[in-house]
C-alpha cells in the first residue's frame, strides 16, 4: 500500500493534531520480524481513504486491525500463544482432573492397574502427564493487551483491574470491527469515520498520560477532539 501511497501523490494529506501525534507515538515501535513500524502502517491507513479506491475502507481497516493485533505483542517482544477462551476452557478441565484424582480410588496414577478400557487408560495417563507439564500456558492476546496498558501507564502502577478490563473491552469492540472490515467489506463510510474516531480515541487514551508532560499540548489535543 505504500505504493499506492506514492504512485498517488499525497504530500496534501494532512494529519489532525491528534493524529500527527498518534502517528509519532506509534513510530517508536516495530512490528516482530518485520522493519516498518506502526507509525507508517497508521498513516498508510488513513491515507488510503483519500484514494479512489472501491475497497479503501477494507484496505484501511486491515491497516488498523493490524495495529490492534501486533501493537501488544511488539512491545512485549513476544506473540501470543493460546486464545484467553481456549486458556478459560483449559482451566476448567485442569480444575476438573485435579477434583478427579483426589478422590482415593484415584491416588494410585498406575493406570495399567485399573479396570479400564486400555485405550482410555492410555489417554488418562499422556493427559495426566499433559496436566503436570502445563501445556499452553503462554500469554494470551488479552494478557498482551494488559501488558501493553501497564506498559504505556507505567507512572500510574495503582492502575484497578476495572480500568484494565474497561481498556480491553474497548479495544476488543474495535478491533471486532476493524477485522470484520477488512475480511469482509459491507460497511458504511459513517460507520467506518465512527470506529476510526474510536480507535484514535483508543490509542490517544493509551499514549497520553505517560508520554505527554506539556499541559497546554493535552488540552489542545483534547479540544479539537471534542470539536468534531
Amino acid at each position: 500500500m505504500n505504493d499506492i501511497a506514492s504512485q498517488n501523490n499525497f504530500s496534501t494529506f494532512n494529519l489532525t493534531e491528534r493524529q500527527r501525534y498518534i502517528s509519532e507515538q506509534l513510530e517508536k515501535y516495530n512490528l516482530l520480524a518485520k522493519s516498518e513500524n506502526f507509525g507508517s502502517l497508521y498513516t498508510t491507513g488513513l491515507e488510503v481513504l483519500e484514494t479512489p479506491l472501491k475497497a479503501k475502507l477494507s484496505l484501511s481497516a486491515h491497516c488498523l486491525r493490524e495495529i490492534l493485533e501486533k501493537l501488544p505483542e511488539a512491545v512485549a517482544g513476544i506473540t501470543a500463544t493460546i486464545k484467553q477462551d481456549d486458556r478459560d476452557t483449559l482451566n476448567r478441565v485442569r480444575n476438573t482432573w485435579t477434583t478427579i484424582i483426589a478422590h482415593p480410588a484415584w491416588q494410585d496414577l498406575s493406570w495399567e492397574t485399573k479396570v479400564i478400557d486400555a485405550a482410555l487408560g492410555g489417554f488418562l495417563k499422556d493427559f495426566d502427564l499433559f496436566h503436570k507439564a502445563g501445556t499452553m500456558t503462554g500469554p494470551s492476546r488479552r494478557d498482551l493487551k494488559e501488558k501493553l496498558i501497564r506498559h504505556l501507564n507505567k507512572t500510574h502502577p495503582e492502575l484497578s483491574a476495572g480500568f484494565i478490563d474497561a481498556m480491553v473491552a474497548r479495544w476488543n469492540k474495535i478491533e471486532k470491527y476493524m477485522k470484520s472490515t477488512s475480511h469482509n467489506g459491507g460497511t458504511t463510510k459513517k460507520d467506518f469515520e465512527e470506529y476510526l474516531n474510536k480507535f484514535d480515541d483508543l490509542l490517544f487514551d493509551l499514549f497520553k498520560q505517560p508520554v505527554l508532560e506539556n499541559v497546554d499540548e493535552i488540552d489542545a489535543i483534547i479540544a479539537e477532539g471534542e470539536k468534531r
